[in-house]
């Protein structure tokens, strides 16, 4: 293992970025065209409940997130959401510029957006 240059034994993480709102409208607007994946306002219903509520985020290219979370937090719906397994209710998401409303998950995997699925099994 390389120590960092520091001589720490952990990498310093970057600060969080700013949030929605946060900033003058020049950074906001920035953070939407530099950005690899971009959600505004994406909502998913199922009958009545709200699974995902106007979720808005930007990710840019070379940077890594987690998505964390309580069960029934809207963590999977998210994902089918944004690999095009679901539709979406509202809002937009965008991957390197296109939209992928209306797109099969394999015409969003081809745009380089994929997943895999938790199949757990301990004996076939």
């Amino acid at each position: 293992m390389t120590l960092p240059a520091n001589g720490q034994d952990h990498f310093p993480l970057p600060g969080p970025p700013p949030l929605a709102g946060e900033g003058d409208e020049v950074s906001l607007r920035e953070s939407r065209v530099n950005s690899l994946l971009l959600a505004e306002k994406v909502s998913k219903h199922f009958g009545g409940l709200a699974a995902l509520s106007e979720v808005s985020f930007s990710i840019r290219r070379g940077e890594i997130y987690g998505l964390i979370g309580p069960n029934g937090a809207g963590k999977t719906t998210l994902f089918n959401v944004l690999t095009g397994l679901y539709s979406l209710d509202g809002g937009q998401v965008k991957l390197d510029g296109h939209a992928i409303h209306g797109r099969k998950p394999s015409q969003v995997t081809a745009l380089g957006l994929a997943r895999t699925f938790q199949n757990i099994r301990l004996f076939a």
